[in-house]
Formats: structure tokens, sequence, C-alpha cells
């Protein structure tokens, strides 16, 4: 089941987003106008929603059942150190 998933679900994504594309070209280019032009940046990102709610929704299921996400837990971040003394 976990491959099945960890295949459907980021294909649901890309459908969904195809999906919103092609809803928005459907309804808004037969009646183009400027209004259209200034609002298709939040038209889109409201067509967009479902996919990128389907792919949060895979992304946390993965990292919760991703077997090295415990180990990393305990392990402390390593140290990114100062700059190198000497030469730019």
């Amino acid at each position: 089941m976990k491959k099945a998933f960890d295949i459907l679900m980021p294909a649901a994504a890309v459908l969904l987003s195809l999906g919103g594309i092609a809803l928005y070209l459907a309804l808004f280019l037969p009646g183009f106008n400027i209004y259209d032009l200034i609002l298709a940046p939040v038209i889109l990102a409201i067509y967009q929603i479902p996919a990128a709610w389907v792919f949060w929704l895979w992304r946390r299921r993965r990292r919760k059942t991703a077997p090295h996400c415990e180990d990393q837990a305990a392990k402390p971040l390593p140290d990114s150190g100062t700059w190198e003394e000497g030469g730019e």
C-alpha cells in the first residue's frame, strides 16, 4: 500500500495542478481582458490549492513513515563553524 501511495499521491497532485490550469484557461481565456490579466496570479493560486493540499498530505505522511526520521531527530546539527582566518 505504501508503494502505491507514494506513486498515486504525487500523480494526483500533478493532475490536480494541470486541472486547475485547464479550468483557468477554459473559464477566462474566451473573454480575456485586462482585469483577468491583473487577477490571473490570484486566480491561478486559488485553483492550485487542491494540488498543494494533496502534495502536503503526501509529504507529511512520507516524513512520518521514513525510517531515518528518528535518527535525524536525535542527532545534533553539525556546527557551521566560523570564517576561516587568512586569505579572502
